[in-house]
């Protein structure tokens, strides 16, 4: 549980912040949630911890650097917002918007939002 802690800690420092607004600048519109979190640089990360009876219980959690938290605007909008955190201090620079056709199509990139006006209650 730790190393999954440490890890996201990480991805919400400011350096990470500042290597997200870097690759930021290589999003297009039109382009897959995926494909997002691969421009970004997006990796799983991966904690292995032993459960009940000795069985191997595998937590899997998807970071982007920078990221703090996806917020759902409605069924067919969508937000990452992007930033960092230092304690009582949260910094947002900028937020991803994707926005979908039905409920069943994929999320698509809609903009990139360089003057957002987002706050993130709760992180991930």
């Amino acid at each position: 549980m730790l190393a999954m802690v440490s890890a996201m800690e990480r991805a919400e420092s400011r350096d990470a912040y500042g290597r997200a607004e870097e690759r930021s600048e290589r999003l297009t519109r039109g382009i897959s949630t995926a494909e997002t979190e691969a421009t970004m640089g997006a990796f799983t990360a991966v904690e292995t911890r032993t459960g009940v009876g000795g069985k191997p219980l595998e937590r899997r959690a998807t970071v982007v650097e920078g990221r703090l938290c996806i917020r759902d605007i409605s069924e067919r909008r969508q937000r990452w917002v992007f930033g960092y955190d230092q304690g009582r201090v949260v910094f947002v620079g900028f937020a991803v918007e994707f926005e979908r056709g039905d409920a069943g199509d994929d999320w698509v990139l809609r903009r990139v939002d360089r003057q957002p006006d987002d706050l993130c209650e709760s992180k991930g």
